[in-house]
């Protein structure tokens, strides 16, 4: 019981500190542009290894869900750049297109 309790301690701790430490060690500075527009790109470059990786392990009857739900989720964070209704507005289409078609 107690290996368990260090452990779920220690990947707390290990997932903790590379989420606050950024925000606690920049704080009150100003970063390069080069550097904020690298760092702004991060959550989109996640969200379409995820999408590509879905895509490609899609069984058949989900893909025309999958295909679709891309299709929108990319012309979503092309015009409004909104990576919460970019994931919203995905799953919302593939969820109407696996109870609609299905």
């Amino acid at each position: 019981m107690t290996e368990h309790l260090l452990l779920i301690l220690a990947c707390s701790v290990v997932t903790f500190l590379p989420r606050i430490l950024p925000l606690y060690l920049l704080k009150g500075r100003r970063l390069r542009a080069r550097a904020e527009a690298f760092l702004n790109i991060i959550p989109y470059s996640s969200l379409a290894i995820l999408v590509i990786r879905g895509i490609l392990t899609a069984d058949a009857h989900i893909l025309p869900a999958t295909i679709l739900g891309t299709i929108i989720s990319s012309a979503v964070a092309y015009w409004k750049e909104n990576i919460s209704l970019t994931v919203v507005s995905s799953i919302a289409v593939a969820y109407f297109v696996l109870n609609v078609f299905s």
